[in-house]
């Protein structure tokens, strides 16, 4: 029979939930089987049958005679439940009543007992409290008693009588809220304990100092625990409060491995679906590519496929992980899980629950696609919320089967993105086995298949399980493959795979061939047939995509001693105002880390500045709105893999979330690019773009150019991107240039061109070019701080005014900025953004353009002429429209412009015409 918990609160999980749940009771099986062998035959008692005894003593201690009410009575009888309950937990508690222990620059605190260190240093406290309204302080039951939050209370005196007044006495340090006491007791001393029992009537609290900062503690229901009497709930309350477990003679202590222990299990989690999401990807791809030739009679081979269909089966793979994930944890405000028209008939638990019935007894329709038009329908229900008609949505309780869904407008939930799925009709069977392998443990020999819960994965561990398959790639079987491996290796589906042909089988002997069980040497050889889809880690496919996770013990120590240095001296307002940037985010672990411990710096600075203290119960609710605004206001990452991104901007969320708060809008700060490759604001003088020889301006170091400095034709500077380099499609391999001699020459005649020095009317262009540019920066400046604040949601935290500068805006609405305003979609003419971009872009080109088209390089008369036309410059408009420039082209004949796309052209006409799609065509 599983250990009954029942009674013992984990408070904002001291444990992973999980772990507290599933785990904890084979970590205490052993301390339990201990304690039976030592009592077995002898006289002594095992520590659950003292609770049990004290748990008797506590009902009389409670119960006997008559309602008493008063300070004494009540110190009296808490103070004797504390000593026996002690007693039976294995700590030599003193006789006498417990003494006003003098704790240097804090005063008198009341100490029930104190265990020390070798060194005499506290190691426990254990602190009597009383509720703070003792006008009428009850022993026996009485409803009119709200005891229920032993932080509610306050430590009382030893030396309480009847006539004693106040009942704290005159310490002004026992008139604190416990709260504020623990954090002072435990953070303000030269020599704080590490362990704090708290006992009041009918509860008692551990507290840890490692743990408090985020008012993660265990709480013992009393009257619950003894009423039910239990013996595992006994077991488990004497292993985890007991002085060998908390205060060992020897050897560490028993808590710290149990949490070792939990922080394992995840990272074991975790590892395991890396093995169960590989191979759901292949599932899922081969279904795909079996819809496709048997229904839609479509011709399926060639590498540009296979990538799109890897994107496109990591995509819904992350939407499967992520529906497994937010619905485990209700908490967060997101999946409405105590809706029971959500929870049994859309939600993904649902379909765990029939796939898993449907393994045991076999009844599915494995031909029909029910499960696949049940995700359809629950991914849209995320995508485009619920009620989908909603213009603004707020958080609000279920009621009779209602819920309510926000919005979530992640790429990785778009349905374009992933329409090779949407267009297949997927089999039943091979759903299910999809969703099995994601919900269901691998298991051993003779072992049933546990159900995961994912209840216990923190962000990084599932960032770990994203990020696992990035550097992985899906390929066709051109023929029939055979997988080998080295001799002596065991198979490692995630390492790297070797696959050969029939033909080269007979070069690999028995010990380098891959049997499907290789712990049978008979079975058969595992093979691939031709056409199947593949999705392995093949060569060096991780060195090149540079894809590997963090491990969170690094992430979290890196960031860590790299925000000491940056937050020394800083105030917790200023905290909130540093911007983040990560530059290679991968799915964000750093950032997330970088967010999460920045909130956690910021809210304990302003209890300090306060003097004021978040309740235990707001906590977590208060930090994470904290993480919601930095995450929306100040991170920036960039990441070279498309699905990096898409992981990241879920990733932020989930980090973030909280009930009542709003899906953030991450299209202007997490973005797919190269943070190596690229143009910055560098400038040259025109004399160094002019020299010759070893005074060529690439030769020299750049002017550095302050953000928001005008430029002009006087300072006589250029932007470095508007100028030749050696570098450019500079190939020196021997092998290369022996195999396109005439290219490579070409290549060179041209470079040495396009990098002489400027002649004096090609320096009167760029310096034009500059003005323009730097216009464009200005505007562009601009518009972004005002379609950042445009899309800005109001959120005010702990410790700062309320939020009345900003207007909360859909998540459709800030899209439509975006892309028109900024990426200049429905209109004709382009934003300065989109300007600036392409000029930095076409110069960037030059890098790497392709030897086989050497002969379309431009010269550098092309290439400033093609400037010009891509910033505006010296085009013009003869439509003589109002307020345009004499003679200016017309683009703006759009009738049904989004209104954006309007704003957009009224407002930028003045920088000439320029439409970007029409000149790439051109």
């Amino acid at each position: 029979m599983s250990m009954d918990l029942t009674g013992i609160h984990n408070r904002n999980e001291y444990y992973t939930n999980h772990y507290f749940a599933s785990i904890f009771e084979e970590n205490a099986a052993d301390t339990i089987r201990r304690w039976r062998d030592a009592a077995q035959g002898t006289e002594l008692r095992t520590p659950w049958a003292l609770l049990r005894d004290a748990g008797k003593r506590y009902f009389l201690t409670r119960g006997k005679q008559e309602r008493r009410r008063g300070d004494a009575a009540y110190v009296e009888a808490v103070t004797q439940i504390a000593r026996e309950l002690l007693a039976a937990l294995g700590y030599d508690v003193p006789s006498a009543k417990p003494e006003l222990a003098e704790i240097p620059n804090l005063g008198k605190v009341p100490l029930a007992l104190e265990v020390s260190k070798e060194n005499g240093a506290p190691l426990l406290w254990a602190i009597l409290t009383m509720p703070t309204d003792t006008a009428e302080l009850t022993i026996a039951n009485d409803d009119e008693l709200d005891a229920s939050d032993i932080l509610g209370c306050a430590p009382f005196a030893a030396d309480l009588r009847p006539d004693h007044e106040p009942p704290f006495g005159e310490e002004p340090l026992l008139r604190q809220s416990m709260e504020e006491l623990l954090g002072r007791l435990l953070y303000d001393l030269d020599e704080s304990p590490r362990w704090i029992l708290l006992v009041s009537e009918n509860q008692l609290a551990l507290i840890d100092r490692n743990k408090w900062n985020e008012k993660r503690f265990l709480v013992f229901d009393l009257d619950d625990i003894f009423a039910r009497n239990e013996e595992s709930t006994l077991q488990a309350m004497a292993v985890l409060l007991h002085t060998e477990s908390l205060c060992p003679k020897e050897g560490g202590c028993l808590l710290d491995e149990m949490d070792s222990v939990s922080h394992k299990h995840a990272i074991d989690v975790s590892q395991k679906l890396k093995y169960a999401l590989r191979q759901c990807i292949e599932i899922l791809g081969n279904e795909v590519v079996y819809d496709m030739k048997e229904r839609q009679h479509v011709a399926v081979f060639g590498r540009a496929l296979a990538e799109e269909l890897t994107l496109q089966c990591l995509r819904y793979m992350y939407r499967i992980l992520f529906m497994l994930f937010i619905e485990a944890k209700p908490e967060l405000g997101y999946a409405p899980m105590k809706a029971q028209t959500y929870e049994s008939g859309y939600s993904f638990e649902s379909l765990r629950e029939i796939c898993e019935q449907a393994e045991d007894d076999g009844e599915i329709d494995e031909e029909g696609s029910f499960l696949k038009t049940s995700l359809d329908k629950l991914f849209s229900l995320v995508y485009n919320g619920f009620p989908a008609e909603r213009d603004l949505i707020h958080y609000s309780d279920s009621q009779k089967g209602v819920f309510v869904i926000d919005p979530l407008k992640a790429h990785i939930f778009d349905p374009e993105r992933t329409a090779l799925i949407e267009k297949a009709h997927l089999r039943n069977g091979k759903l299910m086995q999809i969703i099995n392998l994601m919900s269901l443990s691998r298991g051993g020999r003779g072992q049933r298949r546990g159900r995961i819960s994912y209840s216990n994965l923190g962000i990084n561990q599932l960032g770990s399980v994203y990020e696992a398959l990035l550097s992985y790639r899906g390929f066709f079987a051109e023929e029939d493959l055979y997988e080998v491996k080295k001799k002596g290796d065991k198979v490692d589906d995630l390492d790297v795979g070797y696959f050969v042909t029939e033909a080269e089988l007979s070069q690999y002997d028995e010990d380098e061939r891959v049997r499907v069980d290789e712990n049978n040497p008979v079975s058969d050889l595992r093979v691939h047939p031709k056409g199947e889809f593949i999705y392995r880690l093949a060569g060096r496919e991780r060195e090149k995509s540079a894809s590997y996770y963090t491990p969170e013990v690094l992430t979290h120590c890196l960031v860590k001693y790299a925000l000491k240095e940056l937050l020394e001296g800083k105030t917790a307002d200023e905290i909130l105002r540093l911007t983040i940037c990560e530059p290679a985010m991968g799915s964000a672990a750093f950032l997330n880390e970088a967010v999460s411990q920045l909130a956690e710096a910021y809210l304990t600075r302003k209890e300090q500045e306060t003097g004021e203290s978040v309740p235990h119960d707001k906590r977590v609710q208060e930090l994470q709105r904290i993480k919601m605004f930095i995450a929306d206001r100040n991170v920036y990452g960039i990441d070279l893999n498309p699905i990096a991104v898409e992981l990241a901007e879920v990733s932020l969320w989930l980090n973030s979330i909280f009930e009542g708060g709003y899906v953030p809008w991450f299209r202007t700060q997490i973005v797919n690019g190269n943070s190596l490759i690229g143009a910055r604001r560098q400038c040259y003088t025109v004399a160094q773009a002019q020299a010759k020889g070893p005074g060529a301006w690439y030769n020299v170091a750049p002017e550095r150019v302050t953000p928001g400095e005008k430029r002009s034709l006087r300072k006589g500077q250029v932007y470095h991107f508007l100028l030749g380099d050696p570098g450019m499609c500079a190939y020196t391999d021997k092998v290369i240039k022996s195999l396109e001699p005439e290219k490579i020459a070409a290549i060179k005649k041209w470079n040495k061109g396009f990098t002489a020095p400027l002649q004096d009317h090609e320096a009167d262009d760029v310096l034009r070019l500059c003005n323009q540019i730097d216009a464009l920066w200005e505007e562009h400046t601009r518009l972004r701080a005002e379609i950042k604040e445009r899309c800005t949601d109001p959120l005010s935290v702990w410790g700062q005014p309320q939020d009345e500068a900003h207007q909360r805006t859909t998540i459709r609405d800030k899209d439509r900025i975006y892309e028109n305003l900024y990426l200049s979609k429905g209109g004709s003419n382009a934003s300065p953004y989109a300007r600036l971009k392409a000029v930095m872009d076409y110069w960037c080109a030059l890098w790497f353009w392709p030897i086989d088209k050497a002969d379309e390089l431009p010269n550098r008369m092309e290439f400033l002429w093609d400037l010009n036309m891509l910033l505006g410059v010296g085009v013009v408009d003869t439509s003589g429209r109002k307020g345009r420039m004499a003679g200016q082209l017309s683009i703006f004949d759009d009738i049904d412009l989004d209104p954006y796309a309007r704003e957009l052209s009224d407002r930028y006409g003045k920088y000439g015409a320029v439409n970007l799609d029409q000149l790439r065509a051109d």
